[in-house]
């Protein structure tokens, strides 16, 4: 396939990478006949195989001109599994009433394309935008049929897109273009780069797709028949005009429908051996997450550089505007790091689970050799995004979750830090595992002081570091739950500012399990075991408030040495020692009572959020867009109560918005509905006060999910359990009767518990917009782990016998802070609060109103302690009412 002598010295390159890298020996691939390929390396001869396809010429007859500039300094072919040089590009520089494209005869019935599947492929860096073709089929009479790949000006948006288009025999021309974004599509002529784009006829299907950079962008039922003529092959243009300036290479004309996987690939260095196919495991393929393997080019074999891949897959789909929230799979694999990685804003990074996908930095890697010099493998970094429709937007809308991974800073690498978080806010991390594999480095995770918002981490195991947690903002409140930390060198968590709540740590440390240190740090830990200490060592030490229920230690001489602040206004301390080994309730520096008795905290029940089984991608899983055809014009309602209604255990919404006109009804053999952050919305015509989806299952005993969903409305309705996750439900109203209710990682200030329920919530985020409380609830018992406010109204109004807990909260002033609405309202019902606000701004004037029948008692700032820059609330409790009887 490569002309000689490249091509031997090409293959031999390729086979000693081969033999360096100890690639195994593959099966061939599959034979697929290249109808036609130009290489463009000063010639534009196709390969010797390349019979059916002629000379070429310029269309306006000028000289052929070539470039040195090219995509990659080899290029991978993935059918032949080899790498071959790549040193030129053809250039074309066409202007008005001037076509300098190749135009190339080709003899489509001695390719014998006819009822043929076909797959067009090209590199192309344009020197700015145009309108016209790039390369394409022609045809010589309007009996047979045209196709190409373009670019399209669009004077409404005055913006380029690239298209594919198709002009049937005797039909009109049918462009499409998509992308999983719109940016993806764009060229933009202030920032030109080499991209990649193909054309994809499957005869089988009978459909065309094209592909932008590697990822789909759209995929058209085929408009007509693909009938071949002696019309001609053109590159650069077309048979008639061209506008197109800028560099080609590596043109191929495939026989059969191609995957991305099979594109050809530019590459820094020469590979052999490599395949960037991907499993099917965690997620079904249609679901609409972009592939790293598959659209990146990343290998995940432990010794291939994948920094490369990596980088261009967080910078093309984190850092673009217009913000549409996108899903990054990790396929099964090691990925080797040598560089550090910095994501953007709203991003799913999804990988196949902790023990399965595994991001790797090398050991002894340059740049990480000195622990004065810190550098993250991974950081979260919105700020380095591109500025969007306002200045506030980078900051704004990261939104960033990582789940199901591994990450592993290597061994010799002191200056290492696994996971780092700048962002507006981390939204989750969950069954992650970060790793020093030496135990060097300096911390497996870290909150950067200029944090903003919230985020919940969940079933994270952290091993080696000098500090497995790192949290330095004030500003941010982070949820932890089943954290396992071990091997820690100077401390398991170290809190310089934050609001932390911490639920089921494990830690098996010498050294201190917590060290909070600073006025303005804040922690609520409960049910955690805190084992392996220094016989004369402490296992929690704290400066800043601290609420502590359930904590064992073991092996420390002190469980806890807490500061306590003896007087605000001369800052007189003092110190308190608690020697353990469990802590059955500790409450920092003073609480602050409502009605009944200083008691401590109501201890509500707590309940860990079930798991609802995964199932089989491949038997239990239906894609809504399986029943597109029962929409009712723009309505989804009756294609997703079909979806719901098929038998199917999940039921999946690829990225996008599905209006329905009517409410959904959530029931039958469904475990769960999912979501690539997609938006069930309530159309035009939807009926003033109706919801989008009422969940109604008979069956008490069953649980449902809703995971990575933005709905217009939900009411619970039903006996079920009922589990959302990642998700954010509108308006939310409950039914008499109602069964339990688990949330993590809600965004929702709607809220109304218009009838008793038992909720248990991690991590709320309610960013209310108006007057109105974020959560109203009347006689439901709420446990809440992690909370952020920032509503236009109160946090919380609760009557009628309501038992409301939330632990480890931020809550800012309001923005009317004279207002003399209260942050929390309590009505004849039981209440415990630990929370913190900001000192730097005016307070509010009243904190907490506590009712019980007519006596009202009102909590202003006046009672909160003023601590460095915030001001905190170490326990607020009303216990009046007796508790009810247990179940």
């Amino acid at each position: 396939m490569l002309k000689s002598p490249l091509r031997w010295l090409a293959l031999l390159a390729a086979l000693a990478h081969a033999r360096a890298a100890h690639v195994p020996a593959k099966p061939p691939a599959p034979h697929v006949e290249v109808v036609g390929f130009w290489r463009f390396e000063h010639d534009v001869k196709p390969e010797p195989h390349c019979t059916a396809v002629g000379p070429a010429t310029r269309v306006d007859g000028a000289e052929f001109f070539f470039a040195d500039e090219v995509p990659g300094p080899f290029i991978y072919d993935p059918l032949q599994k080899i790498s071959y040089p790549n040193t030129a590009s053809m250039n074309f520089q066409s202007a008005e009433n001037h076509d300098d494209a190749l135009a190339i005869a080709l003899d489509t019935a001695k390719a014998g394309l006819a009822g043929q599947s076909v797959t067009l492929e090209f590199f192309f860096k344009p020197d700015g935008e145009w309108n016209g073709p790039l390369v394409m089929k022609s045809r010589a009479t309007d009996a047979a049929a045209e196709w190409g790949l373009e670019a399209r000006y669009f004077e409404q948006q005055r913006q380029t897109y690239l298209h594919a288009f198709f002009t049937p025999p005797g039909g009109q021309t049918e462009h499409f273009r998509g992308g999983h974004f719109g940016s993806s599509a764009q060229i933009r002529g202030d920032n030109p780069a080499w991209r990649h784009m193909a054309f994809v006829f499957d005869a089988t299907a009978k459909t065309l797709a094209c592909y932008i950079d590697y990822y789909q962008s759209k995929v058209v039922p085929l408009p007509g028949e693909m009938k071949w003529d002696a019309g001609g092959f053109c590159i650069g243009g077309g048979p008639v005009w061209s506008q197109y300036t800028g560099r080609i290479d590596e043109v191929r004309l495939t026989k059969g429908a191609l995957r991305p996987s099979q594109f050809l690939r530019a590459r820094r260095d020469p590979v052999a051996g490599l395949s960037f196919e991907s499993v099917e495991t965690l997620l079904p393929r249609d679901c609409g997450y972009v592939d790293l393997k598959e659209a990146f080019g990343a290998v995940g074999d432990g010794r291939t550089d994948d920094t490369a891949a990596l980088r261009e897959a967080f910078g093309v789909l984190s850092n673009q505007a217009p913000l549409a929230h996108n899903t990054l799979y990790v396929p099964p694999g090691t990925y080797l790091i040598s560089e550090p990685l910095v994501c953007g804003r709203s991003l799913t990074v999804q990988g196949a689970g902790s023990a399965k996908t595994i991001l790797k930095l090398r050991d002894k890697c340059p740049g990480f050799a000195q622990a004065t010099e810190p550098r993250a493998l991974l950081q979260v970094d919105s700020s380095q995004a591109p500025p969007s429709t306002s200045s506030a937007a980078n900051d704004g809308f990261a939104g960033i979750t990582i789940a199901n991974l591994s990450i592993d800073t290597g061994s010799g690498n002191p200056g290492a830090k696994g996971l780092e978080t700048q962002s507006e806010y981390l939204h989750s991390l969950e069954d992650v595992q970060i790793r020093s594999g030496d135990g060097t480095g300096l911390a497996g995770l870290e909150f950067a002081a200029q944090s903003r918002g919230a985020a919940l981490v969940k079933n994270v195991r952290i091993k080696g570091f000098d500090c497995a947690i790192v949290a330095g903002s004030a500003y941010s409140t982070t949820t932890l739950e089943q954290i396992e930390i071990e091997g820690q060198r100077v401390t398991g968590i170290k809190n310089s500012g934050q609001i932390l709540a911490v639920r089921q740590l494990a830690s098996t440390n010498a050294v201190p399990a917590l060290v909070s240190t600073g006025a303005n740090s804040m922690v609520t830990m409960l049910d955690s075991t805190l084992k392996g200490g220094a016989r004369d060592g402490t296992a929690v030490q704290c400066e800043g408030g601290l609420y502590a229920l359930r904590v064992v230690s073991a092996g420390y001489k002190i469980a806890l040495r807490k500061r306590l602040l003896v007087n605000e206004k001369t800052m007189e301390w003092k110190e308190q020692a608690v020697a353990g080994p469990k802590i059955e309730e500790f409450v920092g520096d003073q609480i602050v009572t409502g009605h009944g008795t200083l008691t401590g905290a109501l201890k509500l029940p707590i309940e860990n959020t079930p798991e609802v089984p995964w199932g089989d991608i491949h038997k239990d899983w239906v894609g809504v867009q399986k029943f597109a055809d029962k929409k009712a014009g723009e309505d989804w309602a009756p294609a997703i109560q079909a979806a719901i209604d098929s038998g199917a255990r999940t039921v999946y919404f690829p990225p996008g918005r599905y209006e329905v006109l009517g409410p959904v009804r959530l029931h039958g053999k469904v475990d769960r509905l999912f979501g690539l952050h997609s938006h069930i919305a309530a159309g035009n015509g939807f009926a003033p006060g109706e919801l989008a989806v009422i969940f109604d299952e008979p069956d008490a005993k069953r649980v449902v999910t809703l995971d990575r969903l933005e709905i217009d409305g939900l009411r619970d309705a039903s006996p079920a359990t009922l589990i959302l996750k990642n998700t954010d439900p509108g308006r939310f109203e409950n039914a008499q009767g109602c069964g339990k209710l688990f949330v993590e990682g809600l965004d929702a200030a709607d809220v109304h518990f218009d009838q008793p329920q038992k909720v248990w919530a991690r991590q709320w985020n309610a960013r209310a917009q108006g007057t109105a409380p974020a959560i109203t609830t009347h006689g439901a018992t709420l446990w809440c782990l992690g909370f952020t406010s920032e509503a236009g109204g109160c946090a919380l109004s609760a009557e009628a016998g309501a038992q409301t807990e939330i632990l480890g909260a931020f809550v800012p002033p309001l923005a009317d802070a004279a207002t003399k609405q209260p942050l929390f309202s309590n009505a004849n019902s039981r209440l415990s609060l630990v929370y913190g606000t900001t000192a730097e701004e005016s307070a509010n004037a009243l904190q907490i109103v506590d009712t019980q029948g007519t006596d009202a008692k009102e909590i202003d700032s006046t009672k909160l302690l003023r601590s460095g820059t915030r001001l905190r609330m170490d326990l607020f409790t009303s216990d009046a009412l007796a508790p009810p009887a247990a179940h």
